[in-house]
């Protein structure tokens, strides 16, 4: 029988405890034992490691199968900007805009740091239904004027529009109960913000240095600023 030369590291996509611990001792003794070691996913993240042997090669960290929960699809918006959404329900058909949680601010970003004038995210892409927009999606974009948000949005994720600072604009969705914590922080040109009248909660710091904010119209039904 011929000798085994390459090991493939298949996971089942999602978070638990010690994987990237177990996946990173794998793929060592493998490297040790001159095995080739492969991520086998459509999408899968690296690092580099170094084996003791001298040899180099590319290990997993994370892995999803394409179209479970936690995997990342890109789709364009109509003005034509490639945007990340991230599957968070296979049997209701749930998204959310921004892509993969590995610490990197460039990873959780939905859309190019570069992209500048207005991005529409639709209500639906793929077929899923976008209902939330994770943390630090547009961090940073600091050239994107205007964002158009759909009404299937339930949810929006602290830093969403951190450090967005040519934004003017930016239609919240209706059905919006709280405004998280540096949500608008240090968007400098953001001049007016129309709160949805379903919005009970605004966190501390959600307009943190917002130094041109002229108007803000709170809705009748906030129980806590």
């Amino acid at each position: 029988m011929s000798r085994i030369k390459t090991i493939g590291i298949l996971t089942s996509g999602g978070d638990a405890p010690g994987m990237n611990a177990a996946i990173r001792a794998v793929t060592r003794a493998g490297i040790y034992n001159l095995f080739n070691i492969k991520g086998v996913s459509p999408r899968v993240t690296y690092v580099r490691a170094n084996g003791q042997n001298g040899s180099t090669t590319q290990c997993l960290v994370t892995v999803s199968k394409a179209g479970s929960v936690g995997s990342v699809f890109t789709a364009r918006t109509e003005e034509g900007v490639s945007v990340k959404y991230t599957i968070i329900d296979t049997e209701k058909k749930y998204c959310q805009v921004g892509g993969e949680t590995t610490g990197e601010i460039a990873d959780l970003r939905a859309i190019s740091a570069n992209t500048s004038g207005q991005v529409t995210i639709p209500w639906n892409v793929n077929g899923y239904t976008v209902i939330g927009i994770r943390q630090s999606a547009f961090n940073g974009c600091k050239q994107l004027k205007y964002i158009n948000l759909p009404n299937t949005i339930e949810y929006i994720d602290n830093f969403a529009f951190y450090e967005c600072a040519a934004l003017e604009r930016c239609e919240l969705p209706a059905g919006l109960t709280e405004i998280p914590s540096y949500m608008f922080g240090w968007c400098v040109s953001l001049r007016e913000a129309a709160i949805p009248a379903s919005v009970e909660h605004i966190a501390a710091s959600a307009f943190e240095r917002c130094v041109a904010l002229e108007k803000i119209e709170l809705p009748a039904g906030l129980k806590t600023i």
